[in-house]
């Protein structure tokens, strides 16, 4: 009987939270937004266009680098460990289109956790998927209503579907853009990566993206942002995380097809570690600054 009453504590404490029981968002998510005005053979994105798109500041012993986020409920951004790991402090900004040039409608939080993946392996960059918790709550239905979360795919989206990456990273002209940038990417045979990258590619956890000898690619910068797939007329699922590529010719990221952390594979790890992270939350458990799991 206590069992009972317990767990349905817990699941009515995840519907107020704006989670379902499962530990995922329940509430809006995946509505690109409405124009309102590179990587690497890309464009400008549209301002608000992409309102999960979060830019990540990382820092450690002075020294601070950018990454890209995205945002899959009020309090919680998924990013690549590579981005993260071992680092000090990392800062979010969220609703931000140029760097050079802060706008009302920005939000700049600080992550009070990092949670790596526990199999992440910084060589290989196998499992390279670490969640952020912001300092703060995000009110989607109110005063931060401009943002929305992206959905989680759970499905192995198909070959040739044409997928958009977006990031602040390298393009063809600058070491990185202060405008956001976009790009159409065709999800690719995983073939074509096991030919570049060998037994370091993981096709069961991992996705390729990007044509052969074409000038459109994700580059240094952009990582941990998101690849973004929509079929037809529904929501834009978040499909893959930027993980790595290569470089040719210098600096230039200009050899696609490049690899993304298959983001359906980590579902039950992001479940197990929302609901358990909730229930902390709710019951007063002290959280840590840092885990894996």
């Amino acid at each position: 009987m206590l069992y009972n009453i317990v767990v349905t504590v817990v699941i009515l404490y995840l519907t107020v939270q704006g989670l379902n029981g499962d530990g995922l968002w329940k509430g809006r998510c995946g509505n690109q937004g409405e124009p309102t005005t590179k990587i690497m053979g890309g464009s400008h994105a549209y301002m608000g266009e992409w309102p999960w798109m979060v830019r990540l500041l990382s820092c450690s012993d002075g020294h601070c680098y950018g990454c890209g986020g995205s945002l899959i409920s009020d309090q919680w951004v998924l990013t690549a460990a590579h981005c993260v790991d071992q680092c000090e402090r990392i800062y979010a900004s969220l609703g931000e289109h140029n760097r050079e040039d802060s706008g009302n409608n920005e939000v700049h939080l600080s992550i009070i956790e990092n949670i790596v993946h526990k199999d992440y392996n910084n060589k290989s960059l196998a499992n390279d998927i670490a969640l952020l918790r912001l300092s703060e709550s995000l009110d989607l239905s109110g005063s931060h209503n401009h943002l929305e979360p992206i959905c989680l795919d759970s499905s192995k989206i198909r070959v040739n579907t044409t997928c958009v990456a977006t990031g602040w990273g390298r393009t063809e002209l600058t070491d990185s853009h202060s405008i956001l940038q976009k790009v159409e990417l065709p999800i690719a045979d995983d073939g074509l990566c096991v030919n570049k990258w060998g037994g370091q590619y993981q096709a069961s956890n991992q996705v390729c993206a990007g044509i052969p000898n074409n000038n459109k690619d994700t580059c240094h910068g952009d990582s941990g942002g998101p690849l973004a797939c929509k079929l037809y007329t529904g929501p834009w699922m978040l499909n893959g995380i930027t993980s790595y590529g290569s470089t040719q010719q210098g600096a230039k990221c200009i050899a696609p097809p490049s690899v993304y952390t298959r983001v359906s594979a980590y579902l039950p790890w992001i479940k197990e570690i929302m609901i358990e992270k909730i229930k902390e939350s709710r019951f007063g458990n002290a959280i840590a600054n840092r885990h894996v799991w």
